[in-house]
């Protein structure tokens, strides 16, 4: 049986900082000044959930997903 985790989201700006949440939830797993920092604290624990990861850009909008789960043996082609 497998286990189906939350999506991880990354999201953010300069000015307010960037913040790491497990999809469905407003609280933040991690926050940081650096979007560097948020996305790979969130690649890292979409790996360990094996989910997706969502990130957007500064208006919301989805500038990148990659799957780290079971649905498809074939590589992300979009990073």
């Amino acid at each position: 049986m497998t286990i189906n985790h939350p999506n991880i989201w990354v999201s953010g700006n300069r000015k307010e900082g960037y913040t790491v949440v497990s999809e469905g939830t407003e609280e933040p797993l991690h926050k940081t000044v650096k979007q560097k920092e948020a996305i790979t604290f969130g690649r890292e624990l979409a790996k360990i959930r094996r989910c997706e990861l969502i990130i957007q850009n500064q208006n919301g909008k989805i500038r990148s997903k990659d799957s780290y789960g079971n649905e498809s043996k074939a590589k992300d082609t979009e990073n």
